[in-house]
């Protein structure tokens, strides 16, 4: 709800669902229209307690992937302008319907949520909202997904992995018969695992007998390695500093760093809201 807060929401469109290139916009979006089926069948039959077992199922997709995965889309350092508004266009759109597809058994929280979105009178004077037939491709490829991150996890944390440690590769195995995701996303499913397993490289291996998942990680760490996964601690040690000192988000730091972490000063200033580094023997912010 709060990233939405440096947006004019007003401007925005919930009523037709927007069109994005990221898989993730794509596949919330299909998420969306699969919940807001299956509750509105439910609410017909009078089976509340699906309709809200439905609800719950996405609000925890909405915020344990999609708002996490997207976080580096829209911090100020953000990588693309365009990728950036439709997170927002998509974020909009999805909160703005989810509350009046829960406004029924919610009716005041709803309320709350909707007006202060759209400036509109009230959630309860809205129709249910008209939605396409969800894309099950996108929706059932991201559910692989997060099963091979989850196996990637798994094997980290069995073998003292830290996930801010970053690893060159990671081998996923998968029944031989499995479907290898949407073509043209192929590349952005790619990416998610690479980013979540905090790996250089993944491969998707089709070999196995069974429907399980198996993850292989390439353990041997460079120099280079080494040296990343310690600027990544110093990284959250600057944003410990910043939260002690109560530094707003948007406020930019003076940072003065250990030299050892000068080649890593862009990754700093990506993860960080810097405004001049400079070098010393030990971490300061001011």
């Amino acid at each position: 709800y709060s990233a939405l807060d440096k947006v004019d929401c007003r401007k925005l469109n919930y009523e037709t669902a927007p069109k994005s290139e990221n898989i993730l916009d794509q596949w919330i979006l299909a998420r969306f229209s699969q919940t807001s089926s299956e509750a509105k069948k439910a609410f017909l039959s009078w089976d509340i307690r699906s309709a809200a077992n439905e609800y719950e199922s996405f609000i925890n997709d909405l915020s344990t992937w999609y708002l996490r995965r997207s976080r580096d889309r829209v911090w100020m350092q953000a990588a693309s302008e365009a990728d950036k508004m439709a997170f927002y266009e998509t974020l909009y759109y999805v909160l703005v319907n989810l509350n009046i597809v829960l406004s029924p058994i919610m009716p005041f929280v709803t309320e709350e949520m909707y007006t202060n979105l759209t400036g509109n009178e009230s959630v309860h004077l809205t129709m249910w909202p008209e939605v396409k037939k969800p894309d099950m491709e996108i929706i059932n490829d991201m559910v692989y997904v997060r099963q091979m991150v989850e196996a990637g996890h798994r094997v980290r944390k069995e073998n003292k992995l830290k996930v801010r440690q970053p690893l060159a590769s990671v081998t996923i195995k998968v029944l031989k018969t499995a479907k290898a995701g949407v073509p043209s996303a192929k590349d952005q499913y790619n990416l998610l695992i690479s980013e979540e397993l905090n790996v250089k490289n993944v491969e998707i291996k089709m070999e196995l007998e069974t429907d399980t998942i198996e993850a292989e990680f390439d353990t041997n760490l460079t120099p280079e390695l080494e040296k990343e996964g310690k600027a990544r601690d110093l990284i959250r040690s600057i944003q410990g500093e910043r939260k002690k000192a109560g530094v707003k988000l948007e406020q930019k730091v003076n940072l003065t760093i250990p030299e050892e972490y000068k080649d890593f000063e862009d990754l700093i200033r990506k993860a960080v809201l810097v405004d001049t580094i400079s070098y010393g023997s030990e971490l300061k912010i001011s």
